[in-house]
């Protein structure tokens, strides 16, 4: 029930009577902004990894605040133009290949329609009150990025930032917002497909170097 900042706050405020050595904390955050940084390091927080969630910088920014030998980041890739449904390339690292990759994009769009088969309907969020409306365009916006999405990301981004602007945007531009996010969900849902996670060989075409790949990763 309380954001980061408060939850880093309450934490140091428990470690001061008992004199117990501080426990490191990582601010995960997607925003660029200059203050945040200086924020979370007021709330008494000691370091910084971005979204969406890479796991080796992460765990390299973990090492770093231990005293342990960082690991190795991600390989920086170049960002695709805003429009792209899919950054292919950059879901293939962070997701360990293509067909992890549209397995876990097929989840999402699932999860949208709530898992029943329906077709994915988010435009039933411009009826919902505006705190539901900006958590639920918070909520897309991180799992978008995770997802390597950069037009469903943008379109999430741009809706929670309106909502967030006071007086706050009209009902018609809100509506027209979450139509966008539902048009941008069906046109990802007829990209990847239907799929199979029973037979997931089958529905995603598993060529050769891929299958080899992946039983090099299992052996390992």
């Amino acid at each position: 029930g309380m954001d980061g900042l408060e939850a880093s706050r309450q934490i140091r405020e428990k470690e001061r009577p008992g004199g117990r050595q501080a426990v490191p904390i990582i601010a995960l955050t997607a925003s660029v902004l200059d203050r945040d940084p200086q924020a979370a390091l007021d709330a008494g927080m000691n370091g910084f990894a971005s979204k969406p969630l890479e796991m080796p910088n992460l765990l390299a920014e973990m090492a770093r605040l231990l005293g342990h030998q960082p690991t190795a980041v991600l390989d920086s890739l170049p960002a695709p133009p805003p429009d792209t449904h899919i950054d292919t390339a950059r879901g293939e690292q962070l997701w360990g290949g293509r067909l992890p990759h549209g397995q876990a994009i097929r989840r999402f769009l699932a999860e949208q329609s709530g898992g029943d088969g329906a077709a994915v309907g988010l435009r039933q969020w411009a009826a919902a009150p505006l705190a539901e409306q900006l958590q639920t365009a918070h909520r897309l916006r991180g799992a978008a990025a995770n997802l390597c999405l950069p037009r469903l990301t943008q379109l999430a981004t741009d809706l929670e930032t309106d909502l967030k602007c006071p007086p706050g945007p009209q009902a018609t531009a809100t509506q027209s917002a979450w139509l966008a996010l539902d048009a941008e969900c069906d046109a990802l849902a007829a990209l990847v497909g239907p799929g199979d996670a029973a037979a997931p060989a089958a529905a995603g075409g598993l060529d050769q170097p891929e299958a080899l790949r992946l039983v090099q990763h299992l052996a390992q």
